[in-house]
């Protein structure tokens, strides 16, 4: 498996983490859905974030089976969610860059790391 899939499943594994954390209570609401919410974030907002735990953890899955030899997703599967995770984080990058919270905008740098090494595990860059 090629270094930039690496690089990317870990930056993936950070959000699983990061994503995890809001869920279970963390008071990470200034950094997190437009920093609105002090301290620890509504249910709803949790509940989205334990979802986001799924998708992460479904992007590394992808990232595994699309740089092994090994697929388990059907011919081109994989590349379709890599193109879709393009736009996710690109979209991402966008609205941590505008967000009115600080550390919020930080992320953005974060975000357009994610999508660059995932343009890279396309072999664009």
């Amino acid at each position: 498996m090629e270094l930039s899939a690496w690089i990317l499943c870990a930056l993936l594994a950070v959000q699983v983490v990061f994503q995890t954390k809001i869920a279970t209570g963390a008071p990470y609401g200034h950094v997190s859905y437009g920093g609105v919410h002090k301290g620890v974030l509504p249910r709803n907002y949790r509940i989205l974030s334990a979802a986001f735990v799924a998708v992460y953890l479904f992007f590394i899955s992808v990232v595994l089976a699309y740089s092994s030899e090994l697929s388990t997703y059907p011919d081109g599967f994989s590349r379709i969610v890599l193109w879709i995770m393009v736009g996710f984080f690109g979209l991402g990058t966008l609205a941590n860059a505008i967000s009115r919270s600080k550390p919020e905008r930080w992320w953005s740098l974060y975000t357009a790391l994610s999508l660059l090494a995932t343009l890279t595990v396309l072999d664009v860059l």
